[in-house]
């Protein structure tokens, strides 16, 4: 007898394969898009250069282009050279694993920070009192402290003169050139690219079972706690093999799923929950933003539950952490076809001039960390760069091609 659901699986997974191909025709096509694209004019930058905030720790920490360019700056002057380089030493050693080595590291830091400066010339970024202290420090627990002073000792020299030079430098020109890339217009032709992406903060759907109250109640606006309780209901799916409010392939209308969203606690049923994980869901899943896991005060940090006490997040944001499990893009994980169509409810979208100016209001940088981290992933960055890269040949203009890439 046929294995019908064997067989489904196996439709879902050619189909998509085949989805996953790209023709040849398509490979010149994106390569053509890729040669079309091409940054702004130091000219256009001008407008941007007065509005935009220069804050440090905005423009060289948080952003990806930004940062990348900051330490490309630093590397053409020695002194600013050694300082990053001192910084990366003790981002090493905080990501090293427990053991000889991480103490190693640590009193190769305070070595460092120890050396005296040749006499008449001070340390350019250590304090004499720092380098006093580490010259005199015997335990770990000194060192360590010790090294998270030079760290901050370090950091308020680049904020200084380093970051005026690089304000005044053809490195930040290249930078405003990104950010005015950065925040091209979207139309309503790339909105599903966008979408999909994540980009431009939308917000017109969302998965049912998955959001939360104050977006049910069609509240005017809501903001990133909303994210925490699509946080509670993933953390719960993966340890009951169901939503919170929906048993698994139960038929529920969205208005029944609303009001258990709105009105039900939630309940654990389910043998693998442990202590813990109950009370991270319990947590996340509050019904009020204010009540819950992420948002209720400013320092409220999940990642300092007990539930993930086994989780090194340095680490594991610094991709060192090898993950349990690692899906197979050529698979499609799903019982039978029909689960596949649940991902999402979006069907037969139409805009109309309204939706257009709608649309004004948005660019494609919407959410510049996540637009520039992609930009940098697949190449563009260094692509678009490269003194040495001939200039575009294909019609239509960057924002057209941008979204595409992506």
């Amino acid at each position: 007898m046929v294995d019908m659901g064997g067989l489904d699986n196996l439709i879902a997974n050619t189909a998509y394969l085949q989805a996953r191909k790209s023709s040849d025709a398509d490979s010149k096509e994106l390569q053509r898009r890729r040669r079309s694209l091409m940054l702004p004019g130091p000219q256009s930058c001008e407008q941007l250069r007065q509005a935009l905030a220069t804050d440090f720790h905005s423009l060289c920490e948080q952003q990806p282009i930004g940062r990348r360019l900051f330490r490309d700056f630093l590397a053409t002057v020695p002194a600013y050279q050694e300082a990053r380089g001192f910084l990366e030493e003790v981002q090493s050693w905080e990501l090293a694993e427990e053991g000889p080595a991480k103490g190693s590291a640590l009193q190769g830091l305070v070595t460092t920070c120890a050396s005296a400066p040749v006499r008449g010339h001070p340390h350019p970024f250590f304090s004499p009192a720092l380098v006093t202290k580490c010259q005199a420090a015997t335990t770990e627990d000194d060192r360590a402290s010790l090294v998270e002073l030079a760290k901050a000792e370090v950091m308020a020299f680049l904020q200084d003169q380093p970051f005026r030079e690089f304000l005044a430098s053809p490195f930040y020109d290249k930078f405003l050139q990104w950010k005015v890339f950065e925040m091209q217009p979207v139309s309503d032709k790339y909105f599903e690219e966008f979408r999909v992406l994540g980009k431009g903060g939308f917000g017109e759907a969302g998965t049912n079972g998955y959001m939360a109250p104050e977006i049910l109640m069609e509240k005017a606006s809501y903001s990133y706690p909303v994210d925490w309780f699509a946080m509670g209901c993933s953390i719960y799916e993966m340890v009951a093999g169901r939503t919170p409010f929906r048993d698994y392939k139960e038929k529920v209308s969205k208005e029944d799923l609303k009001q258990r969203t709105l009105k039900e606690e939630v309940r654990f049923q389910h043998s693998n929950f442990t202590e813990e994980a109950k009370d991270i869901c319990r947590l996340f899943l509050a019904k009020t933003p204010e009540q819950r896991l992420g948002s209720r005060e400013k320092s409220d940090d999940p990642r300092k539950h007990h539930f993930f006490k086994t989780i090194n997040f340095p680490r594991l944001e610094a991709g060192l952490v090898e993950p349990p499990f690692v899906p197979d893009p050529s698979v499609v994980y799903a019982k039978d076809i029909n689960e596949i169509d649940d991902f999402s409810e979006v069907r037969g979208v139409e805009f109309d001039d309204k939706d257009k100016q709608f649309f004004q209001r948005f660019a494609t940088g919407a959410v510049p960390i996540a637009w520039q981290e992609e930009i940098i992933e697949t190449g563009l960055f260094a692509e678009l760069n490269d003194p040495n890269r001939p200039a575009g040949c294909g019609e239509g203009s960057s924002k057209s091609g941008v979204c595409l890439l992506l």
